[in-house]
């Protein structure tokens, strides 16, 4: 299982997105309207006594005629189901995250877990997860 959640913490980061509601110019798409949706990915497994937690939160800022799309990606993921909710991901400071941005808008996939501290993002786990965020099109990010 907890092998599973690091697989996720890779593979969410491509299917997710989040944002703020605004309008600007989107190419190949009907309306250009965005609004703030997010998916929260509750990822818990108990190893003895200890239960490692594994959450993300994924932000998405999305023109408004890919939200059902996206949506169906939150709740019928087959390794975990996502709650879809409108408005952003509450999100400590100093969290990390993968920004992905395109015709669609932006989505900000948070790793909210508590197994996500300085050690783990100093480990071969947290490089493996860092490097998933890679392209023009993406960046690593902090909470400021």
């Amino acid at each position: 299982m907890f092998k599973k959640m690091i697989a996720l913490s890779m593979v969410i980061p491509v299917l997710s997105f989040c944002g703020d509601s605004d309008s600007s110019e989107t190419s190949g798409l009907a309306s250009t309207t965005r609004s703030d949706y997010n998916c929260l990915y509750s990822i818990q497994q108990t190893v003895g006594s200890t239960t490692i937690d594994g959450s993300m939160c994924a932000d998405y800022n999305v023109v408004d005629s890919t939200v059902s799309q996206f949506q169906t990606v939150c709740t019928d993921n087959t390794e975990t189901k996502g709650v879809w909710s409108q408005g952003t991901c509450t999100v400590a400071s100093g969290a990390q995250g993968c920004k992905l941005t395109g015709s669609f808008g932006e989505q900000t996939t948070w790793y909210t877990g508590s197994m996500y501290n300085e050690s783990y993002w100093s480990t071969e786990g947290g490089t493996a997860t860092k490097a998933t965020c890679t392209g023009d099109t993406s960046e690593w990010v902090t909470k400021s």
